[in-house]
């Protein structure tokens, strides 16, 4: 039997599973993420994040501290994951709640495809995220896609590829978005393959967006790295002075902070993580 927890952030949903009981042998992750995030005959999630030790818990944020717990990060097509922050937002709240060493611990540093990342519960339900390695590589792209040349950026946030379009998608045609989206997915110039993040500024402070997935191959209700892009995109415009924080998605609110010292730029992405249910798989 092997015991797993579904949790949401911001609508992205994930079956978490302590790795450490041995009861999947590593060869077989991928099928096993394939076959239990399907919708409507299984369990059905956007990914699998299996969590292994050493478990050992640090209240302090120096990213050259050994990390509590290694993540493993799963999309619902089996492919391995870069970094999905919605996923280790749910994977951090399942171990401060449930892991007893670190019941009164503030932090934890995870080991992820993408280096470290450092999480704080702020509160039952928010979680958040700092992440230190943010690269805009290219500003200023010209991307051609069915006719249609858009204003694009290219950013990279850990291994995660990004494409950045300020676009305002809102009242466009479901079905037109979705091919536009595929298509810069699959753009020859950009030979990664890189998520799409349609964004437009609503407010002074506010940004809406919406993330075509790479591996999941559509759109999803939200994407905490997708944010942080086109906050790093933003901030590199506005010569670092950008004031938007709050980014919605059809999954809801979350909020991205830039912050920049004479040693590093950092992320620090906050959104809520809660439990659905938890189950046993025979």
């Amino acid at each position: 039997m092997i015991r797993f927890t579904k949790m949401h952030s911001a609508a992205r949903d994930f079956l978490i599973i302590d790795s450490t009981k041995g009861k999947i042998l590593p060869e077989c992750y991928s099928d096993f993420a394939a076959e239990l995030c399907q919708r409507r005959i299984s369990v059905g999630a956007d990914g699998l994040i299996l969590i292994s030790g050493p478990f050992k818990s640090t209240n302090s944020k120096d990213f050259l501290n050994p990390a509590y717990a290694r993540l493993l990060v799963y999309d619902s097509s089996g492919g391995r994951c870069e970094l999905d922050l919605n996923g280790i937002s749910c994977a951090a709240k399942y171990c401060f709640d449930r892991k007893q060493e670190i019941k009164e611990a503030e932090s934890l540093i995870f080991e992820t495809d993408s280096g470290q990342v450092y999480a704080e519960a702020l509160n039952n339900c928010n979680i958040q995220i700092t992440i230190d390695s943010i690269k805009v590589i290219q500003t200023g792209l010209s991307p051609e896609t069915g006719g249609t040349v858009l204003d694009a950026s290219y950013v990279e946030i850990g291994k995660s590829p990004h494409l950045v379009v300020e676009y305002d998608y809102r009242n466009k045609d479901e079905r037109e978005l979705w091919l536009l989206a595929n298509r810069l997915r699959h753009h020859c110039g950009l030979p990664k393959g890189p998520n799409v993040n349609f964004y437009k500024r609503t407010a002074a402070d506010t940004i809406e967006i919406k993330t075509y997935k790479k591996g999941i191959e559509d759109f999803v209700c939200s994407c905490g790295e997708g944010a942080c892009a086109v906050m790093a995109v933003r901030a590199v415009q506005s010569m670092y002075s950008v004031t938007e924080k709050k980014f919605r998605s059809a999954g809801g609110l979350q909020t991205v902070e830039w912050v920049s010292d004479k040693d590093r730029s950092s992320m620090i992405f906050t959104a809520e993580a809660e439990t659905v249910f938890e189950g046993i798989i025979k």
